[in-house]
């Protein structure tokens, strides 16, 4: 009503529409093992995922364009290996990480990331007076190693999609159930 049709040289919809595309390829794979050793029960495992495609397109006749082990997508591959060790009321349990390298937009590598994590727990036994008690001492990269450095334009040395700047972090749990 306020204006005549013929007043409008253009419309513009700024409404967020979905015409892109993307295809995601990999394999995700888990294993473990548990058997009776060193006195107590040992438990191992492992897992695992690898990317193989991770392309985007931007609109529906745009190419699909690969992004996979580049800055802030995700990484070809990551992965886990667990050992924990359980005997009464003690557990220790150690767990090797890895992130693989990628390339920066310069197409400099930046280097994989590896860590060491490592836990203790203590239970109270089910006949003391402190039944349902624990404590849970944790170390998150426990070697302190470093994130691979990136030249960030935005001014931060790392990529935060892939890599864990925070060091090595410790942790104490206290915990009562009844």
């Amino acid at each position: 009503g306020v204006f005549a049709p013929t007043d409008y040289g253009a419309i513009l919809d700024q409404r967020y529409v979905n015409t892109g595309g993307l295809t995601v390829r990999g394999v995700d794979a888990q294993a473990s093992y548990a058997r009776d050793a060193f006195g107590g029960r040992l438990a191992v495992a492992a897992n695992g995922a690898w990317i193989s495609d991770f392309q985007r397109a931007v609109t529906p006749a745009a190419p699909f364009v690969e992004f996979v082990g580049q800055v802030a997508n995700p990484a070809r591959f990551r992965g886990r290996l667990t050992a924990d060790w359980t005997r009464d009321a003690l557990s220790l349990g150690l767990a090797l990480n890895h992130v693989s390298g990628f390339e920066d937009a310069l197409g400099e590598t930046i280097r994989a990331q590896d860590t060491v994590d490592l836990s203790v727990r203590v239970t109270a036994p089910e006949t003391s007076r402190w039944a349902g008690a624990s404590a849970i001492l944790s170390v998150r990269n426990l070697f302190d190693r470093a994130a691979p450095f990136y030249d960030n334009p935005t001014g931060f040395g790392f990529d935060a999609a892939n890599s864990d700047v925070i060091g090595r972090f410790v942790s104490l749990q206290i915990s009562k159930a009844w």
